[in-house]
């Protein structure tokens, strides 16, 4: 019993193997929509040449928004469909569009407008820093004649209201570069999310009595009558 029961568990997985060895993809042709009050019925036509015996065949280009408990796949006699499974390929375009290329470029000039806005701020308040620091140090000095010590004091007020204007200005710099940055960003995500498709794809566990080249039915319910082209 434990022989027999070993037999059978090494047979599946050679078989299995087998079938792996012998994996095919075809793309499904739409033959046909019949649509309903709610969703429609897709009709589908996959070519593929199969070897005798166990093989997998992957069939892309259906709907992805389709009702499992509907699809049915129809095939000649002399092959068996041992299983069917249902999945969703995700697939994203690896050639940017020229609108997302041209969002990703002006991101990438304002983010470096950004960095240098936010260098000067830095520099500026190291200025700040440094002026106030020479101010006390004026200031606590003896022998300093009054005249001398008002002029050092008018310069560092001026040079300070320049400095504090100039941060001003650096702010709302930085303020307007982080808006459109982050716009841009958005926009970059959106054109991104319009170049990723999604399509739905059969994964059929099959048997050939010989090998030749067959055709392959498929139907279904879906809630739309979308479907890839092929």
């Amino acid at each position: 019993m434990k022989k027999l029961l070993l037999l059978l568990v090494l047979g599946n997985i050679c078989s299995r193997s087998i079938a792996r060895d012998n994996e095919k993809s075809t793309k499904a042709s739409l033959t046909r929509v019949t649509v309903y009050r709610a969703g429609a019925e897709m009709n589908h036509l996959a070519k593929a040449e199969l070897q005798k015996g166990n093989s997998e065949l992957i069939i892309e280009n259906i709907s992805n928004a389709l009702d499992i408990n509907s699809i049915r796949v129809n095939c000649p006699g002399a092959v068996t469909i041992m299983g069917v499974e249902f999945g969703t390929d995700h697939l994203v375009n690896e050639l940017k569009s020229s609108i997302e290329k041209s969002l990703e470029d002006s991101a990438e000039t304002v983010s470096a407008a950004l960095e240098k806005v936010k260098v000067n701020v830095q520099i500026t308040n190291e200025l700040l820093a440094v002026i106030k620091a020479n101010r006390e140090i004026k200031g606590a000095q003896t022998g300093v004649s009054v005249a001398e010590l008002a002029r050092l004091m008018e310069y560092y007020k001026i040079k300070s209201m320049e400095l504090q204007g100039e941060l001003t200005s650096l702010g709302q710099k930085e303020k307007k570069l982080g808006a459109l940055l982050a716009k841009l960003k958005d926009q970059v995500r959106e054109e991104q999310k319009k170049n990723a498709q999604s399509t739905g794809r059969l994964i059929l566990q099959l048997n050939a009595g010989l090998a030749g080249k067959y055709d392959f039915t498929i139907t279904y319910i879906t809630s739309n009558s979308y479907c890839s082209s092929p």
